[in-house]
């Protein structure tokens, strides 16, 4: 994402989607990352799951997630 921009993993997404190689993104950012990241990865291809941080106690969900209204939590994995 840093590098093309959500264009340009949309591009790519497709491309893995056409060849059947799994799509899965991966977010080392704050909130906003993952949540741009998640949309992406549920407009564009079924994605079965999406790395997120956490490394408590340093990189928590609440540290993450600060510049949101509230955290991020993962319903299921």
């Amino acid at each position: 994402m840093r590098i093309t921009g959500m264009l340009g993993l949309e591009r790519i997404a497709e491309k893995k989607r056409n060849t059947g190689i799994t799509f899965a993104r991966h977010e080392r950012g704050n909130g906003i990352g993952l949540l741009a990241n998640i949309h992406l990865a549920a407009a564009v291809a079924p994605a079965p799951f999406i790395e997120y941080p956490f490394d408590p106690p340093e990189w928590t969900v609440e540290r993450r997630d600060l510049i949101l209204a509230g955290p991020v939590v993962a319903e299921q994995g």
